[in-house]
């Protein structure tokens, strides 16, 4: 099933910018659902009908934000969560399912946020936006004043090697 999914992934694989978005449920009308209404709202999605090939398309690409379901063909919700971390671990995870009562309470702590099938998608919509935003604000970026200093010290012992 990951050989197939993976080719027919390549038909649709997205950039590394942008508002970039994993769908993993093994229901092809959510995932159709989903995937266009997030493409409307100008993301650039890619899908993943089960959670072994979420989790190695996420190691491609490094998404900020996946929307998975629970139940999937291969592994649990908290085990695709657990992989997906593991690549990257600010990635914000919206867990999608309709068995939300029936799943264990630290399982669901492993997700930013849950929402139940039928869910609503203007709120959906807000959670990943703001997931998004969260991972792009929390991304680690060079801290300057480390660096100056390094090449400072380097422009100071080559001066100081250079006079002795």
């Amino acid at each position: 099933m990951l050989k197939n999914e993976m080719l027919e992934g390549r038909t649709h694989l997205t950039p590394t910018h942008g508002r970039r978005l994993l769908i993993v449920d093994n229901d092809r009308r959510i995932v159709d659902l989903l995937k266009e209404t997030f493409l409307n709202m100008s993301y650039r999605v890619e899908v993943s009908y089960c959670g072994e090939a979420a989790i190695v398309k996420n190691n491609i690409g490094k998404y900020p934000c996946a929307i998975v379901d629970y139940s999937l063909p291969d592994m649990k919700g908290d085990e695709l969560a657990t992989g997906l971390r593991a690549a990257t671990p600010k990635i914000g995870l919206v867990l999608l399912t309709g068995f939300k009562n029936a799943i264990p309470s630290d399982s669901l702590n492993l997700f930013n946020c849950v929402f139940e099938k039928p869910a609503n998608l203007e709120q959906l919509e807000d959670a990943v936006d703001r997931l998004i935003e969260q991972s792009r604000q929390q991304e680690i970026k060079p801290d300057t004043t480390i660096q100056n200093y390094l090449v400072n010290q380097a422009q100071v012992s080559r001066h100081f090697n250079a006079t002795n």
